[in-house]
């Protein structure tokens, strides 16, 4: 794996050819350590698309913000990220569970209720139920979140008389 140059002195074996072996083993390798890192949390074939796509950074990547998985692969969704995220110890406030959860509720309200956007204070209240339990003292948390993915584009707003709404990206260039 490390060096192919050793098996260049195998009589028969160029360096070109010692080089093109040593690829295919770290490739390899690569997928054996993500399919044991993943056991808990995929299937064996779920694992192998996601390392087919992100390669040998997938374990960085879930490591760093397991939310990215979220709507990239069929059937990873919120809950099952959020699972994945405490196990490897992701702490509950991390700004990518609450950007995950804001997202999820308005794609949850689309899907299961046909709203295409909800009010602003809606909105942070249900965020706030859902990861934190409803507890108030991480309201400010989820506001700022929120706040943080209309300023980057994450999410968009309307604003209607007093009120502002939110969209997800996709429904809100929808309607």
């Amino acid at each position: 794996e490390n060096n192919p140059e050793w098996l260049a002195s195998i009589s028969g074996i160029s360096r070109a050819k010692a080089d093109a072996i040593g690829e295919s083993f770290r490739s390899i390798s690569g997928s054996r350590e993500f399919l044991m890192f993943s056991r808990d949390f995929f299937s064996p074939a779920t694992a192998m698309r996601i390392y087919k796509r992100w390669g040998n950074s997938a374990i960085k990547r879930i490591c760093e913000n397991p939310y990215s998985l979220c709507g990239t692969y069929r059937g990873i969704g919120f809950k099952r990220a959020d699972l994945i995220a405490a196990s490897i110890g992701i702490p509950e406030d991390s700004e990518f569970r609450i950007a995950a959860g804001i997202l999820h509720i308005l794609s949850s309200e689309a899907s299961r209720n046909g709203h295409t956007c909800l009010p602003y204070g809606t909105l942070t209240e249900c965020a706030t139920e859902l990861l934190f339990g409803g507890n108030p003292e991480c309201a400010a948390r989820v506001s700022a979140v929120a706040d943080d993915m209309i300023s980057d584009g994450r999410i968009s707003v309307y604003a209607a008389s007093d009120e502002r709404y939110i969209y997800h990206p996709y429904l809100y260039k929808a309607e």
